[in-house]
C-alpha cells in the first residue's frame, strides 16, 4: 500500500510555510513542511488561488550547491559552473531545534520532489502547527505534528522512480 504521493513539479511555495529539522545526508536532504502552498498550476490544486497542504516533505536529491541566508555557501560541488537560473529557493519559518538549514536556502540539486502523505488535507486557510512558539495557537494538533516530525528520518529509504 502506497503511503505517499510524489510530485516532481515545481508549483509549490514555501514562503508561508513552517518547517522542522531536516535530515541531511550526502545524497539527499528531506525537510518536513507544514502549510506548503500549492500554486494554481499544481496538479492537486483545482482552484484559481493558492491552496495550502497540511503536511508534506521536501525531498532534495543530490544537492550540489547550498547557500543559507546569513551563513553563506555551505556546499558547492559545481566546480565553477554556478548559474543562478538553476537555483531553487526555499524559505519558511524554522521551528525545529538546531540545524545549519535554519533560514532562506538557495539550492541547486539533481531534482526536488514534494512528498505528500496520502491522508493530506488542502485548504484555502493556512495550517499552523500547534507546536513550540505556536503552542495553543495552531490548528494542527500537537500530537499529529510530533508524529509527522518523527517520520522524517525514516524517509531516508524513499526511492523515487517515475519510469
Amino acid at each position: 500500500m502506497k503511503e505517499f504521493i510524489l510530485s516532481n513539479i515545481d508549483e509549490f511555495n514555501t514562503s508561508e510555510a513552517y518547517y522542522g529539522n531536516p535530515v541531511i545526508e550526502e545524497n539527499y536532504i528531506t525537510i518536513p513542511y507544514f502549510n506548503m502552498g500549492l500554486t494554481e498550476d499544481h496538479p492537486l490544486n483545482f482552484s484559481k488561488e493558492q491552496l495550502f497542504i497540511d503536511y508534506s516533505y521536501l525531498h532534495i536529491i543530490e544537492p550540489k550547491y547550498i547557500s543559507v541566508y546569513k551563513r553563506g555557501v555551505i556546499k558547492n560541488e559545481l566546480k565553477g559552473d554556478y548559474n543562478q537560473d538553476y537555483s531553487r529557493w526555499f524559505i519558511g519559518l524554522f521551528m525545529g531545534d538546531e540545524t545549519i538549514l535554519d533560514a532562506e536556502m538557495e539550492i541547486q540539486a539533481s531534482d526536488v520532489y514534494l512528498i505528500i502523505p496520502k491522508e493530506y488535507r488542502i485548504s484555502t486557510e493556512m495550517w499552523i502547527p500547534n507546536f513550540k512558539q505556536f503552542k495553543g495557537k495552531g490548528n494542527l494538533i500537537e500530537e499529529h505534528v510530533m508524529k509527522f516530525l518523527s517520520k522524517t528520518p525514516k524517509l531516508k529509504k524513499v526511492i523515487i522512480n517515475f519510469s
